[in-house]
């Protein structure tokens, strides 16, 4: 009877799985493109993967992934493979770019994580289907459709005081079969404080506080003739503190909103076309300091593309993407800057045999009169899938760094584009089924790269002021491996990447680029519960000090993280774990402490 009990709560689990949101899904150019580029079929690897919740912020869930960083803490960052800047990986929500062009990459007032499914992750240059901003990679937001009316609350506790509190409603509805619509609101409020230790001492962080609303819409349709409607609507408005770094602590007043609307109307014109036009319009308002400081963007994109089937080996994409960027602020003397680009390109599927198929591209960018190019040999059987790939990626200057003359700041107007390159040997072994994120049976993937990058831009001093200027070139080499194995109830992931990353022409470390960087996890199912324990490391890494412009060796770290959810509950789900359980140092950048252990519980009720 306990046998039968156990065999049912492990199939109901099993089925609850399914279900469950997946965070991060990691992919290789050739196998995943945007909506920009053509949409070839993805071919999963050993997972990476947990309810979306089950972490109080993104950045702890990144910093788990090999060959990816990300900090919360001064300047918000997301690197891949030692890219360092925001601004070098695209971020996208469903397909609609979310870097603009005053050139600090994406805001996370536009990334509705409360209904994300999963995050399609791009490593390498990828601007040949992602366009400007992709030059290290791109990250794509998925919408999760809810089955049922959800309420969810989340708190979070950092260093002995009461944090996060968080707060979200799901509305689905449907009106009819061919049309699902849904509209969610979040509401977060983040006191910062949390003790901390950095290698510029101990302490507790204040000063750090935010009030986050969101407001998301979304609904996908179909209606006469085979058409199919698919928009979104992000508005988003936060308020708080910006305490500066240990260095220069100076506090700011902080008061931001954001919205982004994208629509994409499709339609089969035969049985092997299909068109789609894509309209985006983001914008971000920022007011510093109670008013003495303002910034507005925005970018407004059109995108076309047909995708049609020549033959059954034979697959083509073709698109055009066209948009206008415009930048005013007040430290500028309120004056507008604007841009606009036009680009047109071609994707290529073409199987010479069912287990080879050759993927080349193109994307030809109008302003710069520059010729982007992709390929890719894929070579794939039963269980295993190897690629060969080249790709090329770009990051124009941004509206600020040309123009944005203030007292502090000297614009370069004559800035060249950041490029990149890269080649890639990559391969998979999987002997098992999959559902979702857990494995019942053996994989393995492993990879080998090297990225070269010219013209980067960099910071630099001139007497009591600050440019911009294309410091020179640098290269990233590394590899990765990850190991999955899963047997009945029991789950082993473990990942591993070596990265050196190099400026040639200061020839340096490029900063916030661990050279090693690990995770392994095991997940336990046992009855409707979801046990997970991880533990990550980095080490050997760098950053700059602000003032003598050194470099400064950062300490390694390494946390043990624990999460516990369940799984088979029929209308109730809860989630509770601890982020850095033992508290042990951890700093990701010079100057900007980050909080070391988090406990958080979360709770979720479906109606």
């Amino acid at each position: 009877m306990i046998s039968l009990l156990l065999t049912a709560f492990i199939s109901s689990a099993h089925a609850q799985i399914q279900n469950e949101p997946t965070e991060i899904v990691t992919a290789a150019p050739a196998a995943v493109f945007s909506e920009r580029a053509g949409f070839w079929p993805t071919t999963e690897i050993p997972s990476q993967t947990f309810e979306n919740n089950d972490r109080t912020t993104t950045s702890d869930r990144w910093n788990t992934v090999p060959g990816v960083q990300s900090r919360e803490q001064g300047s918000p960052t997301i690197s891949i493979r030692g890219s360092a800047h925001a601004d070098r990986v695209l971020q996208l929500f469903d397909g609609a770019a979310l870097n603009m062009a005053d050139g600090v990459g994406a805001s996370n007032l536009l990334i509705p994580t409360e209904v994300m499914s999963e995050v399609s992750l791009l490593k390498g240059p990828s601007s040949v289907f992602y366009g400007n901003s992709a030059m290290a990679g791109a990250i794509d937001h998925r919408l999760r459709y809810f089955d049922d009316k959800t309420l969810s609350g989340q708190l979070s506790e950092s260093g002995g005081l009461f944090g996060e509190r968080r707060a979200s409603l799901v509305l689905p509805f449907q009106r009819q079969r061919k049309t699902i619509a849904q509209v969610s609101l979040l509401t977060e409020r983040d006191p910062g404080t949390f003790l901390y230790q950095s290698p510029l001492g101990n302490g507790r962080r204040d000063h750090n506080s935010q009030d986050l609303q969101r407001a998301t819409a979304a609904t996908d349709f179909e209606f006469g003739d085979g058409w199919r409607l698919s928009a979104r609507l992000v508005e988003a408005h936060s308020n708080g503190e910006s305490p500066g770094s240990l260095i220069f602590p100076f506090t700011s007043q902080i008061d931001q909103k954001g919205s982004l609307a994208t629509a994409q109307l499709s339609k089969d014109l035969s049985a092997n076309s299909l068109a789609s036009l894509r309209i985006t319009d983001s914008r971000i308002w920022g007011d510093y300091d109670n008013g003495s400081s303002s910034s507005f963007v925005s970018r407004t994109s059109i995108m076309a593309d047909l995708n049609t089937i020549f033959t059954d080996r034979l697959i083509v994409r073709t698109f055009g993407d066209f948009s206008y960027d415009k930048l005013t602020a007040s430290y500028v003397g309120g004056r507008e800057f604007f841009q606009n680009d036009a680009d047109l390109g071609q994707t290529y599927q073409w199987s010479l045999t069912p287990e080879f198929s050759l993927q080349p591209s193109y994307r030809y960018q109008s302003r710069y009169g520059q010729l982007f190019k992709a390929a890719a040999a894929v070579f794939t059987t039963s269980r295993t899938t190897t690629s060969l790939r080249y790709g090329e990626g770009f990051r124009a200057p941004s509206l600020t760094d040309r123009f944005g003359n203030y007292s502090t700041f000297i614009a370069n107007p004559s800035l060249k584009p950041e490029r990149s390159w890269s080649v890639e040997l990559e391969s998979e072994f999987v002997n098992g089924r999959r559902f979702s994120g857990f494995l019942e049976g053996f994989a393995v993937k492993g990879s080998t790269y090297y990225t070269g990058f010219t013209d980067l831009v960099d910071t630099r001093t001139i007497g009591a002021s600050f440019t911009k200027l294309n410091s020179g070139d640098a290269r990233s080499l590394g590899g990765e491996a990850a190991i999955a194995y899963g047997y009945k109830i029991w789950n082993l992931a473990a990942a591993y990447s070596y990265l050196d990353a190099r400026s040639l022409t200061a020839n340096e470390p490029l900063r916030l680029a661990p050279k090693h960087q690990a995770a392994i996890t095991l997940s336990q199912l046992f009855g409707p519960l979801l046990f997970e324990l991880k533990d990550a490391f980095w080490s050997s890494f760098s950053d700059r000090d602000p003032i003598s412009g050194a470099l400064i060796e950062m300490p390694s770290w390494e946390t043990l993280d624990f999460s516990v959810r369940t799984l088979a509950l029929t209308n109730w789900k809860f989630r509770l774990g601890a982020i850095n359980l033992f508290d042990k140092q951890r700093s990701f950048t010079y100057g900007y402490p980050e909080a070391q252990r988090r406990l958080y519980f979360g709770a979720s009720r479906f109606f």
